[in-house]
């Protein structure tokens, strides 16, 4: 009985190259999918602070509500 070249690199104990792709195609994915998670998440956690503003700063480095005028 005589096997075909697919058959004898799958019998040998090589790595199919197909495997590889495989891999390597879900590994992508998977990056991809854990991208897109955090930037939803970082959206949605921002959507409750549109209210809020920045204190803004004097020249000399000191904020507006500071009370110390010394």
């Amino acid at each position: 009985m005589e096997l075909k070249v697919s058959d004898r690199r799958v019998l040998s104990g090589g790595v199919s190259v197909g495997i590889i792709i495989g891999v390597a195609v879900a590994v992508l994915l998977l990056v991809i999918v854990a991208v897109g998670v955090f930037i939803w998440k970082k959206k949605q956690s921002g959507k409750g602070n549109e209210g809020f503003k920045q204190v803004p700063v004097n020249p000399n480095g000191s904020s507006e509500t500071s009370s110390n005028n010394s």
